[in-house]
């Protein structure tokens, strides 16, 4: 929402809300104008993603490397089950 100097307020529209966010201007939100906007204040802003999301992978591909390597192992020994929640649980704790 904006608010004015002379104390008026004006909400923002959808469009730009989410430009706002750094949606691309072809993206579309549909729904209830609340609908959109409960969306669009949930979502993370996509240049925030783009600046994050390679040192979330530099991070989790060592990590994954090592899970796929236990549960090829767990495998060979023919467990029928293999509970990743329980490999995250013990990777974090051995």
């Amino acid at each position: 929402m904006i608010r004015f100097p002379d104390s008026s307020l004006r909400y923002y529209t959808i469009h730009e809300a989410a430009r706002i966010q750094t949606f691309p201007d072809r993206y579309q939100l549909h729904g209830a104008w609340s609908e959109a906007m409960r969306q669009l204040g949930n979502a993370v802003p996509v240049m925030l993603a783009e600046t994050i999301v390679p040192s979330v992978v530099e991070h989790l591909d060592p990590l994954m490397s090592r899970l796929e390597d236990r549960v090829v192992r767990r495998r060979c020994r023919t467990w029928e089950v293999i509970c990743f929640a329980s490999l995250c649980h013990q990777e974090n704790y051995s």
